[in-house]
């Protein structure tokens, strides 16, 4: 690999990562996070469901759905709730309708 392909890492920018002193796209990211990967042998996962993942997590343990909007850079809480997956089982699922409708 050249040299000026490398990712420079910046942890008091504005962006975390650049390359030659540029902020990178996401698919330039995705694909370097692949090969990082593949090097350790862990199951790859893009930056998006890393996101989508961050989001539902910090929202199951207590963190403000504004605070989680903050954290992921959305001005719209709205994006970020398309961010969370609830991570209820079947089982819960229906319990808590059970509860709910009083069945």
């Amino acid at each position: 690999m050249i040299a000026a392909q490398i990712l420079e890492i910046y942890p008091d920018g504005e962006y975390l990562f650049m390359r030659w002193g540029k902020p990178i796209v996401a698919n330039t990211f995705n694909k370097e996070l692949w090969r990082v990967c593949e090097k350790l042998d862990i199951p790859y996962r893009s930056s998006h469901q890393i996101r989508f993942t961050t989001a539902t997590r910090l929202f199951e343990h207590g963190v403000k759905l504004n605070q989680i909007s903050t954290i992921l850079g959305h001005s719209n809480i709205g994006t970020t709730l398309r961010y969370i997956r609830q991570q209820k089982t079947d089982e819960e699922s229906f319990a808590i309708m059970t509860a709910v409708l009083d069945v």
